[in-house]
């Protein structure tokens, strides 16, 4: 009996010594938890991504700034704010999700001098790399309220911007894997007196043009994606239409060559100001295919 009772007490001591391990691991685990805090304006140097001058590739840069939102580590974690200044001290925000103590996930980044331009979509590492309608989204908010671009200011629909988003796979198009729905989502040739009459109703259907004459092409790269803008001509009206054309990928054009046909999404009309010092009327659409 007394042996047993010895045994007995042996064992209640195990289980107390085994529960005082358990609990010394969950205040491991609760000390790691509290490591997550809450800052406000806190001072940061945060390391990052960006992109080259030329738009093309990734360079290394350091920020310096004021962070506001949940560091884990010592490092921006989460949700959260980061404020600092550009080298021509311009202040700029960045308002999303951080990662491995920088931006990562969605987010948008805004600056104080140009509110009209705005970052909105994914970043990688630091650097700002939107989808293809994340980058029209840019594009849209630069030209719609800022300088506009070299041709004339443009902006992009809700429902333009939806079926774009629905098919970015259509732009640029690929003609050795033509995607199944493609011919169906071209309504025919494309009627500028009509388009410039209604344009709503062009929104969110692609039109076939041909013969355009190319005045001016710009090509540049951006968050490492190439594109062109164009200014045409059509020249087979007794009118000249116009188009302002912005395309995903490269184009073998130049000034004076001929488009012999183009498959686009219409989005606006707008205007540029001619040699002669008066405005031109002119359509803003995005390409899917040139030949």
């Amino acid at each position: 009996m007394e042996r047993k009772r010895i045994l007995a007490i042996i064992l209640c001591l195990t289980m107390v010594i085994s529960i005082a391990g358990c609990s010394n691991t969950t205040n491991v685990q609760s000390k790691n938890q509290s490591q997550i805090i809450n800052v406000k304006n806190h001072k940061i140097k945060i390391k990052a991504k960006d992109w080259s001058e030329d738009g093309k590739s990734l360079v290394n840069v350091t920020y310096n700034g004021k962070y506001t939102g949940k560091m884990k580590k010592k490092k921006p974690f989460g949700k959260g704010k980061f404020v600092s200044k550009n080298d021509d001290n311009v202040k700029w925000t960045y308002i999303g999700e951080f990662k491995n103590g920088t931006f990562n996930g969605y987010g948008s980044t805004t600056w104080e001098k140009n509110k009209y331009v705005k970052e909105e979509g994914k970043y990688s590492d630091g650097a700002f790399t939107p989808t293809k309608v994340e980058h029209l989204q840019y594009e849209n908010s630069y030209y719609e309220n800022s300088k506009k671009s070299g041709y004339h200011s443009f902006y992009m629909s809700e429902k333009g911007l939806n079926f774009f988003k629905n098919h970015q796979n259509f732009f640029p198009i690929d003609m050795n894997n033509v995607p199944q729905d493609y011919e169906s989502n071209i309504a025919g040739q494309f009627d500028y007196p009509q388009a410039s009459k209604n344009i709503s109703t062009f929104y969110d259907k692609l039109y076939r043009l041909s013969n355009l004459s190319v005045v001016q092409n710009s090509e540049y790269s951006e968050f490492g994606q190439t594109v062109t803008e164009m200014l045409c001509v059509d020249l087979n009206s007794d009118n000249p239409y116009y188009y302002t054309i912005f395309y995903f990928g490269s184009t073998p054009y130049v000034e004076g060559d001929t488009v012999h046909q183009i498959v686009f999404l219409p989005q606006c009309e707008g205007s540029f100001e001619d040699n002669q010092g008066g405005n031109t009327l002119c359509m803003f659409v995005v390409a899917t295919e040139m030949n």
